[in-house]
C-alpha cells in the first residue's frame, strides 16, 4: 500500500489555520469579558454632604448590575467592612441604577477609603475625609432654587459637594456658607407608575374608568394623632400622575385606608404610601384594571376592587410583617419584605436586590406623606374604635382624568346583611356597631352599639343599646368595659386621662398623667433671630403649626426661615423668599428648639400640655441646638452647665447676642479651665453646646 506523504506547505497552513482559530476565540470571548467588566464599571462616583461624622456616597452602573460597596479608615491595615444598606434609585430615561450609600458614626478629621465590588470585578479604592470639628458657628446662607423634576442636584461650594434630592416639591435650598457655588444635575429619577402614565399618554388615549373605587366615605375619623392628614394625601396624589390628575379617589377613600390600617394595626402612613405607589389612590381612570394595593393573582382579589384589595393587604401582609418575612435571607427587613411583595420570593441576592430598589422608592414616597424615614416594622397598636362608620356608604363618585365626579349612574348594590350570628343559635350574642367583630362583646364606637340575641336568617329576637366602652352579658345585662390602657385625650378644648376606650377626641402619644393639663401659652417670635423651643400643642386643627412650611404660612410670610442645626450643620432648612418657599418641608417636634428668622414681631397663641423631652444629649456630637428646658432643673447659666458632673460630656456653649448679632462663647478646657463670660441661657429657648467627638 503506498504511503500518502503530506506536504510541510499544507502542515504549515494546517498549524496556521489552527493558531487563528485559537486567537481568535481567545480575543472573541475576551472582547466578551471585557464588555462584560465594562458594563459593571460603576460611573460618576461622587462623595457628598460630608461633616465630622457622615458623608454620603453616590455613583451610577449598568441596570442588570449588581454592586456591593465596601470601606474603612485610611490607616486601618484590617479587611474592608461591608456596608449592607443602602438604597437604589432607577432612572428609567437613561436606564441606569443610582446608588446612594450614608455612611454615619464616623471620626473628625479622618480619611477613609471604599471600594465597589461587581460580580467579576473589584474597582479602584478611592477615598474622602471627614471634616474637623467647627470652631465656630454662622447663620446660615441660605441658597435656594426650583426644579420641575425629581431630581438629584449636585452642589459645589468652594470645593465642598453636596447632594440634594429634590424629591415631591421640587425645591431645594442650602446653606451656602456665603461662598460662590455651583449647581449641576447629577441625574434624574423617575417612578415607573410615572414613566407608566407618560407612556400610556403617547400610545394611546386615556382609559376612562367604567366604576369607582368601592371604598368607604362618610367615615369619621375619631382619632387623627397619625400622620399623613387628609390635605396633603389629596395635595400630593392630586398630581401623582401627571396624564391623569384627577382620576384618584383621595377625597373619596381616605379616611377608608387610615381607618381600615389602624383596626388592622398597620401605621396608616404605611399603607397609604403602598396604596399610592401601586395605584395612584385607585386611580382607576389611568388604568382601569389597577391593583389599588398591589395585590395580583388572586381570583379572591380582583383588580379594581379597592375594599378586597385593601382588605387582604392590610389583614394578611402589612399587619403580619414578620411572619410574612419568614424565611427570607438577608439582614434588612424592609428589603426583605419588598423583595417578598414585589416579586413573590426573597431567598436569593437577585429578589433582595429588586426588593431594596422597590423599598428604595417606597420610601422617598413615605417620606413625602411624613417627613420622616420609614423603620422596621409597619405595624401600629390596633385600634378598632379609632373611627366611626356608622354614617358610612359605599362611594358613587366617578372621576375623569380631567374632572372629579363624573356622572356615571352606579351599579345596584345589594343591602349587606349584619354578620351572620356564629353557629346559628337562637341564644348567641353577637354586637353590632363601626370597630366591633362578631362574637366582640365590647362595644368601641362612640356613637354606641347594638347586642343582638337570639339572632338568626338576619333577625334579632331581641336587642339591647349600650354605649361606648360597656359590655354586653349573655343575660341581657350591661357592665362596664375592663379599663385598657390609659391615655391623654383631647377633645372639645379639653384634655383628661381616660381609658382609651373611653378617648373620644385624639389620644396624646407621649404624654403621661402628671403632664395631662391643658396650660395657654403664647410662642412669641421677635423681628430677627430667634431660637425657639416648639411646645406640645394640642389645638392643631386651629394653629397648625406643624411643620417648618406650615409655621412659615401660619406667619402670613412674617418669617423668612426655619432651621434645625444637628451634628455641626444644618440638617434641615426651609427659606422663604417673597411668599415662595423652598427646602424640604420637615416637622417642628415637641421639645425641640429651631432658628427662626422674622421680619417682624409674632405672637401665635396655642394650647399646649407638659411634655417630658426625650432628647438625649449625649448621643449628639459636635456643635448642636439644644432646647433651653433641659437645663432649667439643674443649671440656669453657662458656667454652671460647664462645671455640672451631668454635663461632662459638654465642653462649650454658644448663645446668640441679639445685640451684636454674634455668638457669645464659653468654654472648658482639658484641664477643666473655663474660659469666656458666664451667659444665662434662659434668656433664650434654645443654645448651642459642643460636644467633642
Amino acid at each position: 500500500m503506498k504511503k500518502i506523504k503530506i506536504s510541510n506547505k499544507y502542515l504549515t497552513i494546517f498549524l496556521a489555520s489552527i493558531l487563528l482559530f485559537s486567537l481568535i476565540t481567545y480575543f472573541f470571548f475576551s472582547n466578551i469579558h471585557k464588555s462584560r467588566l465594562l458594563n459593571e464599571k460603576p460611573t460618576d462616583i461622587v462623595v457628598a454632604n460630608i461633616t465630622t461624622v457622615t458623608a454620603d456616597i453616590y455613583w451610577k452602573a449598568d441596570m442588570d448590575t449588581v454592586h456591593r460597596i465596601f470601606y474603612k479608615e485610611s490607616s486601618d491595615t484590617g479587611v474592608f467592612r461591608e456596608i449592607e444598606d443602602f438604597y437604589i434609585y432607577t432612572d428609567e430615561t437613561k436606564k441606569e441604577r443610582i446608588y446612594l450609600t450614608n455612611l454615619t458614626k464616623l471620626e473628625p478629621n479622618t480619611e477613609y477609603q471604599f471600594r465597589i465590588e461587581s460580580e467579576n470585578k473589584v474597582w479602584d479604592t478611592q477615598s474622602f475625609k471627614t471634616k474637623n470639628i467647627a470652631e465656630e458657628l454662622d447663620l446660615p446662607t441660605i441658597a435656594t432654587g426650583n426644579n420641575s423634576e425629581q431630581t438629584f442636584l449636585l452642589i459645589d461650594i468652594d470645593g465642598d459637594k453636596y447632594m440634594l434630592n429634590t424629591q415631591f416639591h421640587g425645591t431645594w435650598a442650602l446653606d451656602s456658607k456665603n461662598k460662590e457655588y455651583t449647581v449641576s444635575k447629577y441625574a434624574t429619577y423617575i417612578p415607573k407608575n410615572d414613566l407608566a402614565s407618560k407612556l400610556n399618554n403617547l400610545l394611546a388615549s386615556p382609559i376612562y374608568a367604567q366604576s369607582g373605587a368601592n371604598c368607604k366615605t362618610g367615615v369619621k375619623i375619631n382619632n387623627s394623632s397619625y400622620k399623613p392628614s387628609k390635605a396633603v394625601v389629596v395635595d400630593i396624589l392630586n398630581r401623582w400622575v401627571g396624564s391623569c390628575k384627577l382620576g384618584g379617589y383621595p377625597d373619596e377613600c381616605y379616611e377608608d385606608v387610615y381607618c381600615k390600617s389602624l383596626s388592622a394595626g398597620v401605621n396608616p402612613a404605611f399603607a397609604i404610601t403602598i396604596w399610592s405607589n401601586e395605584s395612584g389612590g385607585s386611580n382607576y381612570a389611568n388604568n382601569s384594571k389597577v391593583e389599588d394595593f398591589g395585590i395580583h393573582g388572586l381570583s379572591t382579589v380582583p383588580v379594581a376592587n379597592f375594599d378586597k384589595q385593601a382588605n387582604h393587604f392590610l389583614n394578611n401582609i402589612a399587619s403580619k410583617s414578620d411572619s410574612y418575612i419568614s424565611g427570607c435571607t438577608g439582614g434588612n427587613k424592609i428589603y426583605a419584605w419588598g423583595a417578598k411583595f414585589l416579586t413573590g420570593s426573597c431567598t436569593s441576592p437577585t429578589n433582595i436586590d429588586k426588593g431594596r430598589t422597590y423599598m428604595t422608592g417606597i420610601s422617598e414616597v413615605y417620606s413625602w406623606y411624613t417627613n420622616e424615614s420609614l423603620t422596621w416594622p409597619f405595624t401600629v397598636s390596633k385600634n378598632s374604635s379609632a373611627c366611626n362608620y356608622s354614617s358610612a356608604y359605599t362611594n358613587t363618585t366617578y372621576n375623569s382624568c380631567s374632572s372629579k365626579g363624573t356622572p356615571t349612574t352606579p351599579p345596584s348594590e345589594p343591602t349587606t346583611p349584619p354578620p351572620p350570628g356564629g353557629d346559628g343559635a337562637k341564644d348567641y350574642m353577637i354586637v353590632t356597631g363601626t370597630g366591633v367583630t362578631p362574637k366582640d362583646r365590647d362595644c368601641k364606637d362612640p356613637d354606641g352599639c347594638i347586642c343582638l340575641y337570639g339572632y338568626t336568617n338576619n333577625k334579632a329576637t331581641s336587642t339591647l343599646t349600650i354605649k361606648n366602652g360597656y359590655t354586653c352579658t349573655v343575660d341581657k345585662k350591661v357592665i362596664e368595659t375592663p379599663e385598657r390602657t390609659k391615655v391623654c385625650c383631647y377633645a372639645n378644648n379639653a384634655v383628661s386621662y381616660v381609658s382609651s376606650s373611653k378617648c373620644e377626641g385624639t389620644a396624646l402619644e407621649g404624654v403621661i398623667e402628671k403632664n395631662c393639663r391643658i396650660q395657654n401659652k403664647t410662642i412669641s417670635i421677635k423681628k430677627g433671630v430667634n431660637f425657639i423651643e416648639m411646645p406640645y400643642h394640642v389645638n392643631k386643627d386651629q394653629v397648625p403649626i406643624v411643620t417648618a412650611r406650615a409655621l412659615i404660612t401660619h406667619s402670613g410670610n412674617r418669617i423668612i426661615a426655619v432651621g434645625l442645626f444637628r451634628n455641626d450643620r444644618w440638617e434641615k432648612i426651609v427659606k422663604n423668599e417673597n411668599g415662595s418657599i423652598n427646602g424640604q418641608d420637615f416637622n417642628l417636634d415637641p421639645g425641640e428648639s429651631y432658628l427662626v428668622i422674622a421680619t417682624e414681631d409674632i405672637d401665635i397663641p396655642v394650647m399646649t400640655v407638659g411634655y417630658d423631652n426625650p432628647l438625649k444629649l449625649d448621643s449628639l456630637k459636635g456643635w448642636n441646638l439644644v432646647p433651653t428646658s433641659l437645663f432649667e432643673n439643674t443649671s440656669s447659666d453657662s458656667k454652671s452647665i460647664l462645671q455640672n458632673t451631668t454635663y461632662t460630656f459638654i465642653n462649650q456653649i454658644a448663645l446668640w447676642n441679639d445685640s451684636s448679632s454674634i455668638f457669645d462663647y464659653t468654654l472648658r478646657d482639658n484641664s477643666g479651665q473655663i474660659y469666656g463670660n458666664s451667659l444665662r441661657i434662659s434668656t433664650q429657648e434654645g443654645f448651642f453646646i459642643k460636644i467633642p467627638q
